[in-house]
């Protein structure tokens, strides 16, 4: 399943854009996220292993002091998660602000986040 191609590692290699192009078309390439591809189409892949294809696919592109976290790291780990959990790569990372701290609350079923009153 580690048959992800970063776009950088195949134009070092002397692919230009319109051979990816035409690599995509002919089935050979399938683009995973921006910036990589992976060498087939794999249709028979579960959600866990569809998410860890895109989290492959997203690690190498992540800037320094990022990590996988949250849904992500659960699937690399090998971990069960649910459908809601692995709908997009999670990432965290320090920030010098610490961020903004959130109270999350639910209404019918609904999720919003809101601001934490001081």
């Amino acid at each position: 399943m580690d048959d992800i191609r970063l776009t950088r590692t195949l134009r070092e290699q002397g692919y230009n854009y319109d051979d990816l192009r035409r690599l995509q078309q002919a089935g050979e390439l399938v683009r995973i996220r921006r910036g990589a591809y992976a060498l087939r189409d794999r249709s028979d892949l579960t959600l866990e292993e569809r998410h860890r294809r895109l989290v492959l696919a997203t690690a190498p592109q992540l800037l320094d002091g990022a990590v996988l976290s949250h849904g992500s790291a659960a699937v690399l780990h090998g971990l069960p998660v649910w459908p809601a959990a692995v709908e997009w790569v999670h990432v965290t990372r320090s920030r010098r602000g610490g961020g903004i701290k959130r109270g999350l609350s639910r209404c019918t079923g609904l999720r919003w986040l809101r601001p934490r009153s001081s």
